[in-house]
């Protein structure tokens, strides 16, 4: 739970430091760990790593995807060479 504290931004207020989650669409807490425990935090922290995830994953596919491409752009230039030459 205490990776979740990056989700989080202090603020200095009258009554003291708050602080603000950003995946609670902006709630503010005196007390980051209680409001960590809170199950719709949990929640919508998993629901972040898995959209991190799923960039990662979509990002890799699309490279490896663009590497396919180029090898088969090597073997099309290469063949174009031996039907010229013939």
């Amino acid at each position: 739970m205490d990776m979740d504290y990056k989700y989080f931004l202090a603020r200095q207020t009258e009554k003291g430091t708050a602080y603000l989650c950003v995946l609670c669409m902006g709630k503010t807490t005196a007390n980051q760990r209680q409001n960590c425990c809170n199950d719709r935090h949990q929640i919508l922290v998993q629901a972040e790593k898995d959209r991190v995830d799923c960039i990662a994953s979509w990002r890799a596919e699309n490279q490896a995807s663009g590497e396919l491409a180029s090898v088969v752009d090597e073997g099309i230039t290469q063949l174009d060479v031996v039907v010229s030459q013939s």
